[in-house]
């Protein structure tokens, strides 16, 4: 189940990137980056592509903060008059301390290790599966923790071809992909290509069953009824992502993808 806060105080910060997220404390007294609704009905379908692309990495095993629903009080806005509608939840990635946000370029901040490299085979795949069109090679959208080794994967809505639910899917450019990107020749080392792909085949397949169980209904997704989504519209973009020719172009995509930076 997702959590639903409210702030406990005036607005700690404001970003001017992307969707000009803010950083809030609740009154759980942890501090959460926020993304929050407009007064339009596109910002409430970007705002379902943060929730199910959250929930999605959680299935399939992807270090990415923890989410809740955040009812940003009109008062903790004013000095700050950001754009909002304060009577729909706004969605709340947990603030994750000392975290590295991965730029265009590497330095020895990150070290070079197998488990993170399969970390960022697996966000990777991930994307192509799930249309995410906002990691690119330069924009990393993501997070290390040097302490644990981990790269954590953050910001969703981009996925489904950023947003466009009202058209098909269709394949992400490999020239896009974070696979492309200078992290992913500082973390290959030495690896065997044809291993690669073997041991990311079973971890797709599994996760595409898992990921499926989930959607059997959408009252699990927990979408806030003030965000007014058409559940058609929401269905259709789904079943996209389980046909049979998507599952199986999108690790083809992959694959061919990896072999061209091997």
């Amino acid at each position: 189940m997702i959590t639903t806060l409210s702030t406990s105080k005036v607005i700690d910060r404001t970003f001017s990137t992307g969707d000009l997220p803010i950083l809030v404390t609740c009154n759980d007294q942890k501090q959460y980056i926020c993304k929050y609704m407009r007064a339009d009905s596109v910002s409430a379908y970007k705002l379902t592509s943060e929730l199910i692309g959250s929930i999605l990495a959680k299935y399939w095993n992807l270090n990415t903060p923890e989410i809740v629903f955040v009812k940003i009080l009109p008062e903790h806005t004013k000095p700050f008059a950001i754009q909002y509608n304060h009577s729909a939840e706004a969605i709340g990635y947990q603030k994750i301390n000392n975290a590295i946000d991965i730029a265009n370029y590497i330095n020895d901040d990150i070290k070079q290790s197998q488990k993170l490299f399969t970390q960022l085979l697996k966000i990777a795949l991930f994307d192509f599966w799930i249309a995410n069109e906002d990691r690119t090679c330069n924009n990393a959208n993501m997070l290390y923790v040097d302490r644990d080794e981990k790269l954590i994967s953050i910001d969703y809505g981009g996925i489904f071809n950023t947003n466009s639910y009202q058209t098909k899917l269709c394949q992400l450019s490999s020239f896009d992909s974070i696979i492309y990107a200078d992290i992913f020749k500082h973390l290959e080392t030495n690896s065997d290509f044809q291993n690669i792909v073997e041991k990311s085949k079973k971890y797709y397949d599994i996760c595409i069953n898992k990921s499926r169980k989930i959607f059997t209904d959408l009252e699990t997704l927990q979408i806030p009824k003030s965000w007014n989504i058409t559940e058609n519209i929401l269905r259709q973009k789904i079943n996209e992502l389980f046909e049979r020719q998507w599952i199986d172009d999108c690790f083809s995509n992959y694959k061919e993808t990896l072999r061209q930076n091997f």
